[in-house]
Formats: C-alpha cells, structure tokens, sequence
C-alpha cells in the first residue's frame, strides 16, 4: 500500500493476471483483454404477415432507457427519421401486390428507420431466412437490454419476440 498510495493507485482498482511467459517476449495486452470481454447483448424480432394499418405504431427501449414510438402513416410515402415519433410512410407499400410483398417492404421501411435513428442504439436487420423478419439487437450488451417491443394496432400483422439473452456476464464489460 505504501508505494501504490505514493504514486496515487490507493484508490484505484488493480488487476491481477496470470499468463504462460516466453522469455523476452511480451505477447499480452491486459488492457486489451479487459476490453474485448463483452456482456452478451439482448436481441428480439418482429415477423409481418402483411403491412399494417395507419397509425399503427410499435416503440422499442435500448439497453440505456432510451425509447422510440415508430409509427405507421398509410397517407404518405415518406418517411421521417430521427424524430419523436418516427413516421413510416407506408403509402406506396399499401399498394403493392400481394400480402407478403407488402409485408417485405415493411421490413425494409423499419430497417432502415431504426437503423437511421441516432437516439436509439439498436442495430435492425432482415433475417437473411425469412425476407418477412426483422432481426433485432441491443447496441450495447446487458441484462438491461431484454426489454418489450411494445406494439399497437397490429395484432394481425405482426408477431413480436421481446428482446432476450443479454447478461451481466462480466462486470467491466460493454
């Protein structure tokens, strides 16, 4: 303690670690070790069978509190990103063949809109087996990310998996 508190690390939290060492050969970065171990991050999804009604809307919460309302407006075809609510102007999509199209081009449209949002820290993609599937998952690792994807007026439309599977796995993780 009393060359640690001489050099100021007496209040500070000290690592310890034990590696097999060759010779003149420094082949670990202990900094770096601490910093790839990850808490695994929730994910969730939601399935459309067709696209939805107006003013359909659905929120998603990230793992640090942050929420978005994403809602549906069937008198436009433009969409407006990065704003409370976030409008999907699903016009054009209406009007496409036949329920799995529409329900495709949903996916896309949500895609885009939660990947385009700057507030919210989760990351959408179409799962790659099924073009009618949205693959949800929290940015940011943590028992704090299995939250609920709140959904109104799409009962019909969409099948929704709440966010699961984060962790708290280790204590100086991300």
């Amino acid at each position: 303690e009393g060359v640690s508190a001489e050099i100021g690390l007496n209040a500070s939290v000290q690592y310890s670690a034990s590696f097999d060492v060759t010779t003149g050969t420094q082949d670990y970065d202990l900094q770096k070790i601490l910093e790839t171990r990850l808490n695994p991050s929730a994910t969730g999804s939601m399935t459309f069978s067709d696209a939805v009604g107006d003013a359909a809307h659905f929120t998603l919460v990230d793992t640090s509190g942050n929420t978005r309302k994403f809602e549906f407006d069937r008198a436009t075809s433009t969409s407006k990103y990065n704003t409370s609510p976030v409008i999907l102007g699903i016009d054009t999509i209406d009007n496409a063949g036949t329920p799995a199209a529409r329900a495709e081009g949903v996916v896309d449209l949500v895609v885009t809109a939660v990947n385009s949002d700057t507030h919210l820290k989760i990351t959408a993609k179409e799962d790659p087996s099924d073009a009618k599937k949205i693959i949800l998952t929290q940015d940011k690792g943590g028992a704090l990310g299995n939250t609920t994807i709140l959904n109104s007026n799409m009962s019909a439309q969409l099948t929704v998996t709440d966010f699961s599977g984060g962790s708290d796995t280790y204590p100086y993780g991300s």
